[in-house]
C-alpha cells in the first residue's frame, strides 16, 4: 500500500502540462473575442450599407405616396435594399412604414438580418440591426410652368389623355402643405398664339386704337324732285318743273319707268347744264359729256332727281374728330338705316376730303337708304382694332385683334424684358375662333381646384406656334413680369434665389407649323395656319418657328430655368424631336405614345422635380 500511496502523492504535486491546459482554455478566449470584433465590424459595414439602402428607397418612393399603397411602398422597398445591398445571406423586412401626404413625408423602419462567422461558434448565428429612414418633400420652392399643345391635332382621345396626364403632374408637384415651402404651377395652353386674356391683353400686347363716333352719313343735299318728261335727243332734256337746280349741280337719278337706261348707278351720276326754270340738261359727271339719249328707250313716267352733298353722290360722314387722313383706309360698322356703308367682310372704304369732322367715302354713290343713326368708323393700321392687309394671294384681307399674343420682334425678341419696355407682338388672325376662348393663361398658384379646373376646360385647335408657347412658359417665370399678375402666390420669385427652383416642362405632338409678320400668319408658315388668301404677303420677321424655340430655350437655361421636354405621339416629325431635345435642360426629350406613356412621363418628371430632404 506504501507504494501505491507515494505514487498518488507524487502525481498530485507534479505542474507539468498545466501551461498547455490553461493555454488552451484561454485561445478559446481570445479567439472568440477575435471573431466577435470581426463579426462587429462586419456587422457595422452591413448597418452602413443597409442604411445607405434603405434611404435611397425611401429617397426614391416618396414622389410614390400619393399614387401607391403602403404594402406597394413595401414591397418596392424591400426590393431596393436587396438590390443595393447585394448579398444574398443579409435578410430583409419593413416592418413599419408611415405615409403622410400632406406632409408629403415617408417613413420606413426596416429589420436586417445579418449572419455571424465567429460567434456562432456559441450558438450566436446572426445579429439582427434595425434602420430608419424619412423622406420629406420641400427643400426647395419650386415654381413650374407647364407648356401644353392644344392644337387642332390634338383633338379627341389625345387632348383626354393630356387632361388626365396634367392633372396627375399637378397632384404630384403642388402641395397641401404651402409651409415652410411652397410649389406653384402656372399654365400655358398654345396653339398659333397664347391668349392672354381681356385682363391682361392690353398691358402686354399694348393698347388698341378703338372707334369714332359716327353721327351722321348722307350723300343727298336738298330735296327730292319729280320728274315729268325726258326726250330721247342727242343731248337729253329732263323736264322737272320748279326743279331749283344750278348748272354743275350733282344729281342722282331713280325711279324712271320707260327710259330705265336714264336711272343712276354708280357710273351714271350726272351734272346739271343749261338750266332754266323748269328743264335742265344732262352731262355725265365722269366726262363732262353731254348724255345722249336717243338709242334709251322712250321715257313712260315717274323718276325723282335728287341734289348729291359731294361729287358722284359719295357719301360724306360725319364724325367728330375722326383724325382720318386723305388716302386712309376706314372700316365701318354698326350703322342704322344707311345700312349700305357697313364694312362687308375684308372691305374698307378710302377716305377722301377729309376735314376736322366729316370725311368722304370713296367708293361709295348714291342711292343709299337714309342715315337713321349709330355707326363706328374704325382705323386699319398695325395698333388698332381692325387690321387691313394683302394676302399671299394678292386679295385684301381685314382681320379683328383679339386677346390673343404673338411673337415679340425686335431686340427683346429671346429676352424677358418687360412689356413695359418692349410689347409682345399683336395677333390678327384670319378668323377670330383661331384665338383658342377656352384655353387662357394661369400665372402660378398653389390653387390645385383652380388648376384642374382650367387643365379640365383646356379645347383644341388651330395649328402650332409652339415658340410662342414656349416664351409664355417663360415669362409665366420671369420676375419682370411679375408686375402683371394680380395676387402675391401669382407672382414668380426672383432668380437664383435660396431654395427655389424654376422649371419649365414644354409638351408637343408635332411640327411647329405657325410664325407671324406684322402679328398675322406668315407667308412661310405652313397651310395648317391659313390658306394663301389669308396668310400675309410677308415672311416671318423672326424666321423659322423652330429656330426662334431653340434661341428662347437657351435663354431660358442662361436664366436657370430648367427644361423638361415630352413630344406626344409626335409622328416621325424629326424636326419636333430635335427641337424638343435642343431645349431640354438633360438632352432627353420624354416620348410617348399613348395616354398611359404620356402619364408615366409626367409622373417621371413631377419626381425628378420634387426636391427631398432626408431626416429621421
Amino acid at each position: 500500500m506504501r507504494p501505491l500511496k507515494s505514487l498518488f502523492r507524487t502525481f498530485s504535486r507534479d505542474e507539468r502540462g498545466a501551461f498547455a491546459t490553461i493555454f488552451g482554455i484561454v485561445l478559446i478566449v481570445v479567439v472568440a473575442t477575435a471573431g466577435a470584433v470581426v463579426d462587429f465590424v462586419g456587422i457595422q459595414q452591413a448597418r452602413s450599407k443597409g442604411q445607405a439602402a434603405l434611404d435611397a428607397a425611401t429617397l426614391a418612393l416618396q414622389p410614390r405616396i400619393y399614387t401607391w399603397t403602403e404594402d406597394q411602398l413595401i414591397a418596392a422597398a424591400e426590393d431596393l435594399m436587396i438590390e443595393r445591398i447585394a448579398d444574398d445571406r443579409i435578410e430583409v423586412e419593413i416592418d413599419n412604414v408611415d405615409v403622410d401626404t400632406t406632409a408629403g413625408s415617408l417613413y420606413f423602419h426596416s429589420q436586417m438580418t445579418v449572419p455571424t462567422v465567429f460567434v456562432s461558434l456559441v450558438n450566436v448565428n446572426s445579429m439582427d440591426v434595425a434602420l430608419a429612414s424619412q423622406a420629406v418633400a420641400g427643400g426647395n420652392d419650386i415654381e413650374v410652368a407647364m407648356v401644353l399643345d392644344v392644337t387642332g391635332s390634338m383633338s379627341g382621345t389625345k387632348i383626354d389623355d393630356l387632361i388626365d396626364a396634367s392633372n396627375t403632374f399637378i397632384d404630384l408637384v403642388v402641395k397641401d402643405d404651402q409651409d415652410p415651402y411652397y410649389s406653384r404651377i402656372g399654365l400655358v395652353a398654345y396653339s398659333n398664339s397664347v391668349n392672354v386674356g381681356s385682363a391682361y391683353a392690353a398691358g402686354v400686347r399694348g393698347p388698341v386704337t378703338g372707334a369714332k363716333t359716327i353721327t351722321n352719313a348722307t350723300w343727298k343735299s336738298g330735296s327730292t324732285k319729280n320728274i315729268s318728261g325726258i326726250t330721247r335727243a342727242s343731248q337729253v332734256v329732263v323736264t322737272s318743273n320748279s326743279h331749283g337746280f344750278a348748272n354743275n349741280d350733282v344729281v342722282w337719278i331713280s325711279g324712271v319707268s320707260g327710259m330705265t337706261q336714264i336711272n343712276s348707278t354708280s357710273s351714271k351720276v350726272y351734272l346739271v347744264s343749261d338750266v332754266t326754270t323748269n328743264t335742265f340738261k344732262l352731262k355725265n359727271a365722269s366726262t363732262g359729256a353731254y348724255v345722249n339719249s336717243s338709242t334709251y328707250t322712250s321715257y313712260s313716267s315717274g323718276g325723282t332727281i335728287q341734289k348729291c352733298a359731294s361729287a358722284m353722290c359719295r357719301v360724306t360722314v360725319t364724325s367728330n374728330s375722326h383724325g382720318f387722313t386723305n388716302g386712309s383706309f376706314v372700316y365701318i360698322t354698326n350703322v342704322s338705316g344707311m345700312t349700305q356703308i357697313n364694312s362687308a367682310a375684308n372691305t374698307t372704304w378710302t377716305v377722301m376730303s377729309a376735314a376736322a369732322n366729316t370725311f368722304v367715302l370713296t367708293e361709295s354713290t348714291g342711292g343709299y337708304s337714309n342715315y337713321s343713326s349709330g355707326g363706328n368708323a374704325w382705323c386699319v393700321v398695325a395698333g388698332c382694332t381692325y387690321y387691313r392687309y394683302t394676302s399671299v394671294n394678292g386679295s385684301t384681307r381685314v382681320s379683328q385683334i383679339t386677346n390673343c399674343v404673338t411673337e415679340r420682334v425686335g431686340g427683346q425678341a429671346y429676352t424677358d424684358a418687360a412689356p413695359t419696355t418692349s410689347y409682345v407682338g399683336r395677333h390678327y388672325p384670319p378668323s377670330a375662333s383661331n384665338c383658342n376662348a377656352d384655353s387662357l393663361i394661369q400665372p402660378l398658384t398653389a390653387n390645385k381646384t383652380e388648376l384642374h379646373a382650367d387643365i379640365n376646360s383646356l379645347d383644341t385647335g388651330g395649328s402650332t406656334a409652339g415658340q410662342i408657347g414656349i416664351a409664355w412658359g417663360w415669362y409665366l417665370l420671369a420676375p419682370n413680369f411679375a408686375y402683371l399678375w394680380p395676387d402675391a402666390e401669382n407672382t414668380p420669385a426672383a432668380y437664383n434665389a435660396d431654395h427655389l427652383i424654376k422649371v419649365a416642362v414644354i409638351m408637343t405632338d408635332g411640327e411647329f407649323n405657325t410664325m407671324h409678320c406684322n402679328a398675322v400668319p406668315s407667308a412661310d408658315s405652313d397651310s395648317a395656319a391659313g390658306s394663301s388668301s389669308q396668310r400675309i404677303n410677308c415672311n416671318a420677321t423672326n424666321g423659322n418657328a423652330f429656330s426662334q424655340s431653340e434661341d428662347l430655350c437657351d435663354a431660358m437655361r442662361d436664366a436657370g430655368i430648367t427644361i423638361y421636354t415630352v413630344g406626344f405621339d409626335l409622328g416621325g416629325v424629326a424636326a419636333a424631336e430635335d427641337v424638343l431635345e435642343s431645349c431640354a435642360t438633360s438632352g432627353v426629350v420624354l416620348l410617348a405614345d399613348d395616354g398611359a406613356e404620356l402619364t408615366a412621363a409626367f409622373e417621371n418628371i413631377a419626381q425628378s422635380i420634387s426636391d427631398l430632404r432626408l431626416s429621421l
